[in-house]
């Protein structure tokens, strides 16, 4: 019988206010959705992060901050039209206070 460890999530870097800023470690609960399905995510920053997005084209949704470097997500996918329906590249996007970005690329399916 296997044993499964849980992973602890990273340590937030701690960085100086005008430092670039980090992402560290991005989860959502499902690549693959549905219209009506709840998303969950959660992103891990360096210290100096003051915001976190994730934009799908031209729509944007703001993550909470939960923390110091912490960020989570709850969202309930939109009903979009079937023409709709295919893989897009998701960008989650971190911001110090001054404005500097850091991004991860994630795909997002609907069905």
């Amino acid at each position: 019988m296997a044993t499964v460890r849980p992973t602890a999530p990273p340590t937030v870097q701690r960085l100086p206010p005008n430092a670039p800023p980090r992402i560290d470690a991005v989860s959502v609960s499902a690549t693959v959705v549905h219209p009506g399905d709840e998303l969950h995510g959660s992103a891990v920053t360096s210290s100096n992060v003051a915001s976190v997005e994730v934009r799908i084209g031209n729509f944007s949704i703001p993550l909470t901050k939960v923390g110091v470097g912490h960020f989570t997500l709850d969202y309930t996918v939109a009903n979009v039209p079937f023409f709709l329906y295919g893989t897009y590249q998701a960008v989650v996007i971190a911001r110090n206070a001054r404005g500097d970005e850091a991004t991860r690329d994630l795909a997002i399916t609907i069905e």
